[in-house]
Protein backbone atom coordinates (compact mmCIF):
# COMPACT_ATOMS: atom_id res chain seq x y z
CA UNK A 1 0.00 0.00 0.00
CA UNK A 2 3.03 2.44 -0.02
CA UNK A 3 5.65 3.47 2.10
CA UNK A 4 4.29 5.96 5.13
CA UNK A 5 0.81 3.94 5.80
CA UNK A 6 1.55 2.89 9.29
CA UNK A 7 2.25 6.45 10.19
CA UNK A 8 -0.28 7.53 8.46
CA UNK A 9 -2.66 5.11 10.15
CA UNK A 10 -1.11 6.24 13.65
CA UNK A 11 -1.63 9.80 13.08
CA UNK A 12 -5.06 9.15 11.97
CA UNK A 13 -5.86 6.70 15.48
CA UNK A 14 -4.18 9.49 17.29
CA UNK A 15 -6.93 12.09 15.60
CA UNK A 16 -9.54 9.89 15.86
CA UNK A 17 -9.26 8.31 19.56
CA UNK A 18 -10.52 11.32 21.31
CA UNK A 19 -13.52 12.12 19.13
CA UNK A 20 -14.38 8.80 19.77
CA UNK A 21 -14.06 9.24 23.11
CA UNK A 22 -16.30 12.39 22.94
CA UNK A 23 -19.04 10.62 21.16
CA UNK A 24 -18.87 7.77 23.35
CA UNK A 25 -19.48 10.10 26.24
CA UNK A 26 -22.07 12.14 24.59
CA UNK A 27 -23.98 9.00 23.49
CA UNK A 28 -23.96 8.13 27.52
CA UNK A 29 -25.19 11.26 28.64
CA UNK A 30 -28.28 10.75 25.56
CA UNK A 31 -28.77 7.06 27.16
CA UNK A 32 -29.39 8.27 30.84
CA UNK A 33 -31.80 10.97 29.33
CA UNK A 34 -33.82 8.61 27.43
CA UNK A 35 -34.08 6.17 29.91
CA UNK A 36 -34.99 8.89 32.62
CA UNK A 37 -37.29 9.73 30.20
CA UNK A 38 -38.96 6.48 29.52
CA UNK A 39 -41.95 4.98 31.90
CA UNK A 40 -40.08 2.17 33.99
CA UNK A 41 -41.31 -1.33 33.45
CA UNK A 42 -40.31 -4.20 34.83
CA UNK A 43 -36.97 -5.86 33.99
CA UNK A 44 -36.78 -4.12 30.41
CA UNK A 45 -34.98 -1.22 28.73
CA UNK A 46 -37.01 1.66 28.20
CA UNK A 47 -35.96 4.67 25.74
CA UNK A 48 -38.12 7.92 25.43
CA UNK A 49 -38.19 8.07 21.58
CA UNK A 50 -38.82 11.83 21.82
CA UNK A 51 -35.46 11.85 23.14
CA UNK A 52 -33.89 9.25 20.90
CA UNK A 53 -35.62 11.17 17.58
CA UNK A 54 -34.16 14.45 18.67
CA UNK A 55 -30.61 13.30 19.08
CA UNK A 56 -28.34 13.44 16.41
CA UNK A 57 -28.12 9.99 14.22
CA UNK A 58 -24.55 9.70 15.70
CA UNK A 59 -25.21 9.55 18.94
CA UNK A 60 -28.54 7.84 18.68
CA UNK A 61 -26.97 4.73 17.32
CA UNK A 62 -24.07 4.67 20.02
CA UNK A 63 -26.51 5.34 22.71
CA UNK A 64 -28.86 2.75 21.02
CA UNK A 65 -25.93 0.14 20.79
CA UNK A 66 -25.61 0.69 24.42
CA UNK A 67 -29.22 -0.11 25.63
CA UNK A 68 -28.83 -3.33 23.93
CA UNK A 69 -26.03 -4.40 25.69
CA UNK A 70 -27.82 -3.04 28.79
CA UNK A 71 -30.46 -5.39 28.16
CA UNK A 72 -28.47 -8.45 28.47
CA UNK A 73 -27.72 -8.63 24.28
CA UNK A 74 -24.58 -8.73 22.42
CA UNK A 75 -22.88 -5.31 20.31
CA UNK A 76 -24.97 -4.76 17.36
CA UNK A 77 -23.15 -5.29 13.69
CA UNK A 78 -23.19 -2.10 11.86
CA UNK A 79 -26.53 -3.95 9.72
CA UNK A 80 -28.85 -4.54 12.98
CA UNK A 81 -27.64 -1.26 14.38
CA UNK A 82 -28.98 0.47 11.05
CA UNK A 83 -32.33 -1.53 11.36
CA UNK A 84 -32.69 -0.50 15.10
CA UNK A 85 -32.00 3.14 14.22
CA UNK A 86 -34.77 3.17 11.71
CA UNK A 87 -36.92 1.94 13.58
CA UNK A 88 -36.16 4.07 16.64
CA UNK A 89 -37.07 7.03 13.94
CA UNK A 90 -40.52 5.20 13.34
CA UNK A 91 -39.96 3.55 10.65
CA UNK A 92 -41.65 0.34 10.48
CA UNK A 93 -43.84 -1.71 12.26
CA UNK A 94 -44.29 -1.80 15.92
CA UNK A 95 -41.60 -4.55 16.30
CA UNK A 96 -40.09 -6.88 17.57
CA UNK A 97 -36.57 -5.93 15.75
CA UNK A 98 -34.33 -8.86 16.69
CA UNK A 99 -30.89 -7.91 18.27
CA UNK A 100 -27.69 -10.15 18.79
CA UNK A 101 -28.07 -11.94 22.49
CA UNK A 102 -31.98 -12.39 22.32
CA UNK A 103 -32.75 -9.04 22.91
CA UNK A 104 -36.13 -7.93 21.34
CA UNK A 105 -37.32 -4.63 20.80
CA UNK A 106 -40.80 -3.10 20.57
CA UNK A 107 -41.87 0.29 19.53
CA UNK A 108 -44.70 0.91 22.87
CA UNK A 109 -47.59 3.73 22.34
CA UNK A 110 -47.80 6.42 24.93
CA UNK A 111 -49.50 6.03 27.92
CA UNK A 112 -53.40 7.54 27.42
CA UNK A 113 -53.72 11.12 27.67
CA UNK A 114 -50.65 11.82 26.58
CA UNK A 115 -48.90 12.65 23.04
CA UNK A 116 -45.73 12.03 21.83
CA UNK A 117 -44.15 9.30 19.19
CA UNK A 118 -44.06 6.21 23.03
CA UNK A 119 -40.83 4.59 23.81
CA UNK A 120 -38.93 1.59 22.85
CA UNK A 121 -38.57 -1.47 24.79
CA UNK A 122 -35.90 -3.51 25.14
CA UNK A 123 -36.48 -7.25 26.77
CA UNK A 124 -33.59 -9.37 26.69
CA UNK A 125 -32.39 -12.70 28.52
CA UNK A 126 -31.13 -11.17 31.87
CA UNK A 127 -33.05 -8.54 33.77
CA UNK A 128 -31.61 -4.57 32.42
CA UNK A 129 -28.48 -3.15 33.55
CA UNK A 130 -27.63 0.76 34.33
CA UNK A 131 -27.20 2.85 31.60
CA UNK A 132 -23.71 1.65 30.82
CA UNK A 133 -20.97 3.73 28.61
CA UNK A 134 -21.21 2.90 25.33
CA UNK A 135 -19.01 -0.49 23.77
CA UNK A 136 -16.00 1.52 21.97
CA UNK A 137 -14.21 -2.00 20.94
CA UNK A 138 -15.10 -0.75 16.67
CA UNK A 139 -13.18 2.96 18.28
CA UNK A 140 -9.99 0.28 19.84
CA UNK A 141 -9.96 -1.74 16.12
CA UNK A 142 -9.11 1.47 14.44
CA UNK A 143 -7.22 3.26 17.09
CA UNK A 144 -4.46 0.08 16.43
CA UNK A 145 -4.67 0.17 13.35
Amino acid sequence: LGPGLARALARSAAILGPDADFLDGAAHELLGRARAAAPGRGPAVALDLRVLQQAHPALRRRALSAAVVAAGGETPAYERLGALDAFAEGRGAAGPVQMAGKVSVWRRRPPAGTRGPGHLELVGPRPAGPATEPDSAPHEERREA
